[in-house]
């Protein structure tokens, strides 16, 4: 093996073992106070203290033009578990329970946030600001 492959076989590894440990980070980070925030039509209309959470329950949610979904909230996550949507995309996400990925269902105008509270101290700012 020459020097130039071991360099390259030594860089996807690195690479590999970051990519490995920044999914491990995002996906097992526990945070304060987790809340989701439910949006219809780009208005708040309902919020839900995720971690007050005690026992499962489902709502649905009905839009003007008659499309529903049927939300799910568990202690620290939240999904759509049915939508009147043709794709089904929004059933699909499954349950979410931090904000790194929002449910969205575009046809019936919902889209469910999680808001974490006590993360760092520069918690308000995105991606694109750090």
């Amino acid at each position: 093996m020459n020097k130039r492959t071991k360099i390259c076989i030594l860089i996807t590894a690195l690479l590999l073992a970051a990519g490995i440990a920044g999914s491990v980070y995002i996906y097992s980070h526990e945070s304060g106070q987790c809340t989701a925030c439910i949006y219809q039509d780009g208005r708040l209309i309902q919020t839900i203290d995720l971690n007050d959470v005690t026992k499962n329950y489902t709502f649905d949610i009905t839009g003007p033009d008659g499309a529903s979904n049927t939300i799910e909230v568990h202690q620290g996550e939240i999904a759509i578990v049915a939508a009147s949507c043709p794709d089904k995309v929004c059933v699909n996400m499954g349950f979410i329970k931090n904000d790194m990925l929002p449910i969205t269902c575009l046809p019936n105008k919902l889209v469910i946030k999680i808001e974490n509270k006590g993360l760092l101290p520069d918690e308000n700012f995105d991606g694109l600001s750090r």
